[in-house]
């Protein structure tokens, strides 16, 4: 896995080419323009790996990978079966990085204790569900799904968060930024707004402050608007505490709570939070949990690229201080 430290800080783009980003690579390849293509003419033949000015991708998913042992592997390849898009090999991903990094968590048997640090209570036997892929159930996990039908929703286009924990005391939604930020409105006009408005016995009016053209259309908060109103009805149903979560890069929207909090009818049963990467990067660093992995999720973090902007490569996490979760 190439990150900072075998990565040239900057690279050369020209009308016509780019050159590789590896350290000491003096190959070029023909400037890819528009959507991302994996073809040959794109290809640093030294390294494997498919470039444009922004990013590279992997020939082989797993070279993005920190955790790709058996099961690793082919529990990712079941995940494929209901997660609409994957571009896990891409070097700016964010679902690699939200698997290199829950997936340890979940193998180590830790997560408890990071859930618990980060919504400051306790959580107990969490169960992990990515982009909606139940390991037990073998398919999408089952209250989501009657969830998207509930709210009329269709399976090509259904709210898919990156993670659902399921724990004693609460259900728990991640939604993982790390290229991309909160401000989302439909692609197309939204014609399930009233759907989303009238199911669950009219459960949007228990769960929002406003209306959901507001919410969606002037706000730009049509991907949290889906989650919070799935996630809460489903805790409601089960009897859990709810807590969406928008894990995002410590320099991002750092007024999001502000933005999101108006609009949301929030209780001591159901919370929205803002947490970042890099208050999990000082969890592990403070030694809370000590597990074999550690220096290598460490390395990960302070490693990490982040693509090139303008021909300069981009760090993705800032990671100076090596301080306990949440300190002052």
């Amino acid at each position: 896995m190439y990150g900072l430290r075998e990565l040239k800080p900057t690279i050369k783009v020209t009308e016509a080419s780019v050159e590789c980003p590896v350290l000491d690579c003096m190959c070029t390849v023909e400037r890819q323009r528009h959507s991302f293509r994996r073809d040959a003419r794109f290809r640093c033949p030294h390294h494997g790996i498919y470039i444009s000015p922004s990013t590279f991708e992997y020939e082989r998913e797993t070279d993005n990978l920190l955790w790709c042992d058996g099961d690793d592997r082919a529990l990712l390849q079941a995940i494929k079966t209901v997660k609409r898009e994957s571009r896990i090999a891409r070097d700016n991903s964010e679902d690699a990085v939200t698997w290199n990094v829950f997936r340890l968590f979940e193998r180590t048997d830790t997560l408890a204790g990071l859930l618990s640090a980060l919504l400051c209570r306790p959580i107990s036997n969490p169960r992990v569900i990515y982009w909606s892929y139940d390991q037990q159930s073998g398919g999408v996990w089952e209250p989501l799904s009657r969830a998207r039908q509930e709210f009329g929703e269709r399976d090509q286009r259904g709210s898919e968060p990156d993670l659902i924990i399921v724990s004693d005391q609460s259900l728990i939604w991640i939604e993982a930024k790390v290229t991309a930020l909160n401000e989302t409105r439909p692609s197309n006009p939204p014609y399930s707004l009233p759907a989303y408005e009238a199911g669950g016995n009219g459960w949007f009016h228990h769960a929002f402050r406003s209306d959901p053209s507001t919410i969606t259309n002037t706000a730009g908060l049509y991907e949290l608007m889906r989650f919070w109103l799935l996630g809460s009805w489903i805790a409601e149903h089960a009897c859990l505490s709810f807590h969406l979560v928008s894990l995002v890069l410590d320099r991002q929207e750092p007024d999001l709570v502000g933005r999101v909090a108006p609009y949301l009818q929030e209780s001591v049963r159901r919370a929205f939070l803002r947490a970042t990467w890099k208050e999990i990067y000082r969890y592990v660093a403070a030694g809370t949990e000590l597990f074999p992995e550690r220096e290598d999720l460490l390395h990960y973090f302070e490693n990490k690229s982040l693509g090139y902007r303008a021909g300069a490569l981009q760090a993705a996490f800032s990671v100076d201080e090596k301080l306990p979760l949440r300190a002052s």
